[in-house]
């Protein structure tokens, strides 16, 4: 477009460039024209152009989704590991703690998966409030809810 293409341009991962086309969309877009924009593409070209390279990356949906599912996954791996040194300690509770072993790590498991859920959840519905705020307002109240029921659970357990 400038006359040079080095096709080094940090744009996409800088956050400054970031916050600079978020403050625009929501500024300018919504506020002023009552529009969202959906999709942006580099240079100068026609709507029916725009329109074919849009139907062409159909796949963006399936990469969030995947980088979401290992996003998942990784966040339950570091709450086990959060949980693995107490397990680990509780396997050495005299006589009980070598015959329920097996049940300490799948109730960690377990709890893991209930952490890493939640967390998830908290995250997407913050993500979602400024383009869903609805859906995400909902949704954060249910996870907050499962959340609160969880903590009060395991308070009156320990009581």
């Amino acid at each position: 477009m400038w006359g040079s293409n080095n096709d080094g341009d940090i744009e996409p991962v800088c956050p400054m460039a970031f916050f600079c086309c978020y403050l625009t969309e929501i500024l300018c877009f919504r506020l002023q024209f009552h529009e969202t924009v959906d999709h942006g593409s580099c240079g100068e070209k026609k709507a029916a152009d725009v329109f074919a390279e849009y139907g062409k990356s159909s796949d963006v949906l399936g990469q969030t989704n995947l980088f979401r599912f290992l996003s998942w996954l990784v966040t339950l791996g570091g709450a086990f590991l959060v949980l693995s040194p107490l397990l680990h300690h509780l396997v050495w509770i005299p006589l009980v703690g070598t015959l329920l072993e097996e049940r300490f790590y799948a109730s960690g498991l377990i709890l893991a998966l209930i952490v890493a859920t939640l967390l998830q959840s908290a995250v997407a519905c913050l993500v979602w409030i400024a383009y869903r705020p609805l859906l995400a307002s909902w949704l954060l109240l249910l996870t907050v809810a499962v959340g609160g029921v969880l903590a009060v659970g395991n308070a009156m357990t320990v009581l």
